[in-house]
């Protein structure tokens, strides 16, 4: 009964994975899955160009995949864990799906990735934690088709009813289970950064200067990074640490 269930497992298996060949392109798929995350435009496209050489699959057979695991979980999970690599920049997708602004008013409107650049998406600079030191990204901001609110990874802001300046964070935005915190256009910061800082502020008695001087130390970064970590860390762990009780009043967030 083990083996015939085993097997069954397999083939089904298997069958998630046709019409892969090899062990090289599902490598390959699963590490474009991770690096181009959901909502990335032309996502299939992207993927397809990181497949090995001589590879048969085209661009729609890579869609169709990454449609099967995204939707199917279990092995769809898998390029979620992947360790990160320094391979070019990351590319970031806010989570949110409809406009935070007019939720205001009650109502529900679908976003959509778009720039304000013509084809220039921002590249805010990222703080990983860990090793992972400072990456350059490409954030694929979401716009809301009827107020034309701007929609980055932590707020909102722009658009027609917004005041100029204003930010509004969406709700459970700086919730540790999120991964990233973005409290200016130029800056995210992964948020175990903010949670470590906390905490060595708290139990050590940590400050900015310290802890700048430490991270780049670990993510073994020029030491002249070290100034410039500690401007933005005063800055964003302030208005991280502010906008928890912004957002507890359900209320807006001033640059």
């Amino acid at each position: 009964m083990e083996l015939t269930s085993l097997v069954s497992g397999m083939t089904e298996f298997a069958a998630n994975l046709y019409p892969l060949k090899t062990e090289e392109e599902l490598v390959a798929l699963l590490s474009g899955m991770h690096h181009f995350p959901p909502g990335v435009p032309e996502r299939a496209r992207r993927v397809h160009e990181r497949l090995p050489a001589g590879s048969a699959l085209c661009s729609s057979d890579v869609g169709v995949l990454i449609d099967r695991l995204d939707t199917e979980g279990g092995l769809g999970g898998l390029y979620k864990h992947l360790a990160h690599t320094k391979e070019g920049p990351l590319h970031l997708v806010p989570s949110i799906t409809h406009c935070a602004v007019c939720a205001l008013n009650g109502e529900q409107v679908p976003l959509v990735v778009k720039s304000s650049l013509g084809n220039a998406f921002p590249r805010p600079t990222v703080y990983l934690d860990g090793r992972g030191g400072v990456r350059e990204s490409v954030l694929y901001c979401k716009w809301c088709p009827r107020c034309n609110a701007k929609h980055n990874m932590s707020y909102a802001e722009g658009g027609t009813i917004l005041q100029r300046g204003e930010q509004l964070a969406y709700p459970g935005a700086m919730q540790r289970d999120n991964r990233f915190v973005q409290l200016s256009r130029d800056t995210i910061i992964e948020t175990e950064v903010l949670v470590r800082l906390t905490s060595q502020m708290v139990h050590s008695h940590t400050g900015y200067e310290t802890f700048a001087t430490e991270y780049t130390e670990l993510a073994n970064l020029p030491p002249a990074l070290a100034d410039a970590l500690q401007m933005n860390l005063a800055h964003a762990w302030l208005a991280w640490k502010v906008g928890f009780g912004v957002l507890r009043c359900g209320g807006t967030m001033r640059e």
